[in-house]
């Protein structure tokens, strides 16, 4: 995405799923928001869901999200392993709204299970 305010991607060793997230902001609020990603479907999903709820979203309240809000927006139930690939774009995209926060703008994350890697994913 040109332009973007964040970039930040997250990549999960364990399983292999990446994500991705670009977003522009207006006023704390994202007025657009583009993602690339492979995984499994859970992730995917996730990742794409996540991207259309955040849109038009204010900063402080994605911030505010967590796993429950997760399972309410994926509307299915998850085991505890599950549950860790729908959380990689929760967590890339908090990342990413972090970055900015700390005025990073066009900074990228790029983490392992969340820890910094030293290496872009």
């Amino acid at each position: 995405m040109a332009n973007a305010h964040f970039e930040s991607a997250l990549h999960n060793p364990s399983c292999g799923d990446e994500v991705r997230f670009w977003a522009r902001i207006d006023h704390d609020t994202i007025k657009t928001i583009s993602f690339e990603g492979k995984g499994c479907v859970i992730s995917m999903a996730s990742a794409s869901l996540l991207a259309e709820y955040a849109h038009g979203h204010s900063l402080h309240e994605l911030a505010q999200c967590n796993g429950n809000f997760m399972q309410t927006l994926i509307a299915m139930p998850l085991g505890p392993v599950r549950l860790k690939c729908a959380l990689l774009s929760l967590q890339a995209l908090q990342t990413g709204i972090q970055l900015f926060k700390k005025g990073q703008s066009h900074a990228q994350s790029c983490h392992l299970e969340g820890k910094n890697s030293g290496h872009c994913c």
